[in-house]
């Protein structure tokens, strides 16, 4: 059954996010800690379909779903630059780069919010007798795209200069899974095994680039 699936992702992700705590208190670390609890909220509102589907709180905790994507992910692409400069990047050292990459999570997130939020519409969906609420807005969440091609280009910087991979890797892997699987009935199974992907590939720079 497919809440027992979802369950087992929220727990991974609540494992990533207890392992974060190991890790100094830098500002990257801080919003992959809010990213991670943003993807434990969504699998295990998604899991809950199972059973509350019906009840008068699940619809708004599915919104909470898209507000949680929308607002959670853009911010990443100043922990990527924050990571970038741990590993002596001095492209992100400079002012330029963090005002265009703050006017980047202002516009991202104003726009996701204007166009997936504003009116947010949800439907019964089901996927092997599991119900959940989905977005009768099919259109390509533009933002999100926009962003992870952001930390997919950084993530490759980070490769170059700091000798590590896996955050690329995890970067590319859910930018194209995501891609492949937008349209599949299976898709947000695997989308959000992409996201677990992405957030271990994180979590694992973070170690690699901690903070001072």
């Amino acid at each position: 059954m497919l809440w027992i699936l979802f369950t087992l992702f929220a727990i991974a992700h609540l494992a990533l996010l207890v392992a974060s705590f190991r890790l100094a208190a830098g500002a990257p670390e801080w919003l992959l800690r809010a990213l991670l609890f943003g993807l434990i909220a969504d699998n295990a509102i998604i899991a809950a379909g199972a059973a509350a589907f019906d009840a008068p709180w699940y619809y708004a905790t599915s919104e909470f779903r898209y507000l949680a994507h929308v607002i959670l992910l853009p911010p990443m692409v100043l922990a990527a630059l924050a990571l970038l400069r741990r590993a002596g990047s001095v492209f992100a050292t400079r002012r330029a780069t963090w005002i265009v990459a703050a006017a980047f999570v202002v516009v991202a997130i104003s726009y996701g919010v204007a166009t997936e939020i504003v009116g947010l519409e949800l439907v019964r969906e089901s996927l092997l007798g599991h119900d959940r609420y989905t977005s009768v807005d099919a259109a390509p969440p533009l933002a999100t795209i926009v962003t992870n091609l952001a930390i997919l280009v950084m993530a490759a910087m980070l490769w170059r200069i700091g000798r590590f991979p896996w955050l690329f890797v995890a970067s590319l892997t859910i930018f194209v899974v995501n891609g492949a699987t937008a349209t599949s009935d299976w898709g947000i199974v695997a989308g959000n095994f992409a996201e677990l992907v992405f957030v271990a590939g994180w979590l694992a720079s973070l170690y690699r680039f901690p903070a001072d």
